[in-house]
């Protein structure tokens, strides 16, 4: 499946847009979903907007949002290709105008992740990759290959990213024990995008998370030469589950053997 990086880039800027008109109000409306986790106007407009376009563009491509019902695991397995989107990851450090937040979208074949980007409204910035392709940052400044920095050895200061407005106690009790470490509190899927920019190093997850956080900048990290693997199994998360809620994970600059 032949996915056009420019396409997509438009697609994600016309929604950076409706997400950035309700940013710019003073005291944006925020709403409970049945999870208790927070909504506001701009996930909807966000989710409106590019669930559209890529019908325009990609008809043949189901979506699976986390603004829209989620079809039955029956329907939903019998697919070969699909997106997955969040189409406005960080609510909270929207709400907070942290400017740390960001839009997930993924291309998932059979299972696994063949395609992501990654897009911040605030900066006008797109990270992309695609399986075998490596993976980039677009700006203002031009396009730059992204690349992790060697993992620490030993002893060596491991730089973590930690969530600002999630804390979370299996989460900070497993990073207690790692170490010399720098803790990078930062929001959303920029986490997992500092590793695979070689500005962090590891970032354990011990609370749970759905695939549409995680798939588009899993393989962005991928390409880049890291890793995101099960915590305890050490296997390669894959996509298309009967329940969209994942394993705790371990993402990093290192990559080593996966299990299959």
């Amino acid at each position: 499946m032949d996915i056009n990086v420019e396409i997509i880039q438009i697609i994600l800027e016309n929604a950076s847009e409706r997400i950035l008109d309700i940013y710019k109000q003073h005291h944006p409306k925020v709403d409970q979903k049945a999870d208790h986790s927070p909504v506001t106007e701009a996930d909807l407009l966000s989710n409106e907007t590019i669930v559209s376009q890529l019908k325009q563009y990609y008809p043949q491509i189901p979506v699976i949002s986390e603004e829209n019902q989620i079809p039955s695991y029956k329907i939903r397995s019998q697919w070969d290709y699909f997106w997955l989107l969040d189409p406005l990851d960080g609510t909270k450090e929207f709400i907070h105008k942290t400017d740390e937040f960001v839009i997930n979208l993924a291309l998932v074949y059979r299972k696994e992740v063949v395609a992501g980007f990654v897009y911040v409204p605030c900066s006008k910035k797109l990270y992309f990759a695609k399986k075998g392709e490596g993976a980039y940052l677009l700006s203002k400044k031009g396009k730059v290959q992204l690349k992790v920095s060697p993992f620490p050895k030993g002893d060596q200061l491991k730089r973590v990213p930690v969530s600002r407005f999630h804390p979370h106690l299996k989460t900070e009790n497993y990073i207690s024990k790692m170490g010399n470490i720098q803790r990078l509190e930062i929001g959303s899927a920029l986490k997992i995008l500092y590793i695979a920019s070689g500005k962090a190093d590891i970032y354990p997850r011990l609370s749970n998370l759905s695939e549409w956080d995680i798939a588009a900048p899993q393989i962005i990290l991928e390409e880049a030469g890291g890793s995101v693997l099960t915590l305890y199994q050490r296997k390669k998360l894959f996509y298309g589950r009967r329940s969209l809620r994942l394993p705790h994970f371990i993402a990093s600059s290192f990559k080593p053997e996966t299990k299959t």
